[in-house]
């Protein structure tokens, strides 16, 4: 705007679209320049060489641009003939109108190309912005999933850290015994040339020694001992799982056969298959949790006391029984509604099979979201392992009926409803639960 172009050489320039208001074209050549579309509003024209009619039509010009006077527009048209001819076709309608429509082609040809060009930008833009979401979207997935991993390593951490706090408190407290009895025995020997008192009490002190290491042996065959049982124990358990894990095959297999000849099979004979499954998939729980706590079991139980100290059986364990997950509990108690800390505090739980313990837990997590059909499932399903099977049939059937299309709800009360004694609606939801997912008890 106001651009001084006094005396510039515009030869056949591409001005089509500029914006020259104002601007000073004194002396300024334009032969053969494209002025399509170009703003000439409020500019100084005078003594502007080479300009010609058919240029300054195609330009927009208002009250304020000061045209070339007559005489200029004379001289700067006399160069030839053409331009003379050109003039006086101007003047003519059929030329004139003929101009104006090659004008408003070719004005509509230059905005047809802008919206082109801008629609592809556009276009350009978008593929630029969903690109950029997607990679939004892994890095917020990637940081979730590090710091979830961060959290376990910390809890690994932890734990690891008060195993090696108890680790050097023990070693402390036997090199404390060690040096006290190796300094009892040094004085005792120093003094036995010079008193047979001191004599006799040095060999009080090594019977009693000796009396701690035979109870010590002791406390170790027992614990030998408890250890075989326990491996005995454990092989019976295993049996009877295998056993049991087999008559679950058989009776499911069963039942699968029956189910595909629905007409020859007594409907009541049906019903008792199920229930017969239930209850081998109950025992089946209930010897894997035996069998787990029979495995953990600490062997200092075993260990003797004596009036000269007390020897720990080998392999004990410490009693976390208080508190199983200190950290996640804590983190708990700092904020009681934040929906993920309880998420993992109530998986921990089940996946150490405390199911009384993630219990409260999942009730907190449902009253934060009583709409969650998934939570609902959850929480009837953990009253279902703890055998508290009258408890799960309210938030699973809350479950179905946010959700009837969650089979694995529809399975669990037919399950339960089969242990409770109601036949009905345990066959009602059974059908619903394999129309579902037929495959939904091979899943179990």
């Amino acid at each position: 705007m106001g651009a001084n172009l006094m005396g510039a050489n515009l030869t056949d320039a591409n001005l089509s679209g500029a914006n020259l208001w104002g601007a000073k074209l004194n002396h300024a050549d334009l032969r053969g320049a494209k002025l399509l579309g170009t703003c000439l509003q409020s500019a100084d024209l005078t003594q502007v060489k080479n300009l010609t009619a058919t240029q300054l039509s195609q330009a927009i010009t208002d009250c304020n641009t000061i045209l070339p006077k007559k005489d200029d527009e004379e001289e700067t048209s006399r160069p030839g003939p053409d331009i003379e001819e050109k003039k006086t076709s101007i003047s003519e309608p059929a030329a004139l109108k003929k101009g104006v429509a090659q004008l408003r082609e070719e004005v509509l040809e230059f905005f047809e190309q802008s919206v082109k060009r801008q629609t592809a930008e556009v276009d350009e833009i978008k593929k630029q912005l969903a690109t950029l979401r997607e990679v939004l979207k892994k890095m917020s997935d990637d940081e979730e999933l590090l710091n979830k991993e961060v959290e376990e390593l910390n809890n690994s951490l932890g734990n690891l850290q008060e195993e090696r706090k108890k680790l050097a408190a023990e070693l402390k407290l036997r090199a404390d015994e060690l040096d006290k009895s190796g300094k009892k025995l040094g004085k005792a020997l120093e003094s036995s040339t010079r008193s047979s008192e001191l004599t006799l009490s040095l060999q009080q002190e090594i019977d009693g020694l000796k009396e701690l290491t035979a109870e010590s042996i002791s406390a170790r065959t027992k614990a030998e001992e408890l250890q075989r049982e326990k491996d005995a124990e454990i092989a019976n358990l295993k049996q009877r799982l295998d056993s049991k894990t087999a008559n679950l095959s058989k009776m499911t297999a069963t039942l699968k056969e029956a189910q595909e000849k629905p007409s020859a099979q007594d409907p009541n004979e049906l019903a008792r298959l199920r229930a017969e499954i239930v209850g081998l998939k109950r025992d089946n729980a209930n010897l894997k949790k035996n069998l787990g706590a029979t495995v953990a079991e600490p062997a200092a139980k075993i260990s003797p006391a004596s009036s000269k100290g007390t020897v720990p059986a080998p392999n004990a364990a410490p009693d976390n029984s208080q508190d199983e997950f200190p950290d996640l509990n804590q983190a708990v108690k700092n904020n009681p509604r934040d929906p993920k800390a309880l998420r993992l505090l109530a998986e921990a739980y089940i996946g150490r099979d405390l199911f009384l313990e993630a219990i409260p837990t999942l009730s907190s997590l449902v009253k934060l979201n009583p709409k969650d059909a998934e939570m609902q499932f959850l929480l009837g399903d953990t009253y279902f392992k703890a055998e508290k099977f009258q408890e799960s049939i309210p938030p699973l059937g809350h479950a179905v009926r946010l959700n009837p299309k969650l089979a694995k709800a529809h399975y669990g009360l037919c399950m339960v409803n089969e242990l409770v004694g109601n036949e009905e609606a345990a066959s009602k939801h059974y059908r619903i639960a394999l129309k579902l997912d037929p495959k939904i008890e091979s899943s179990k």
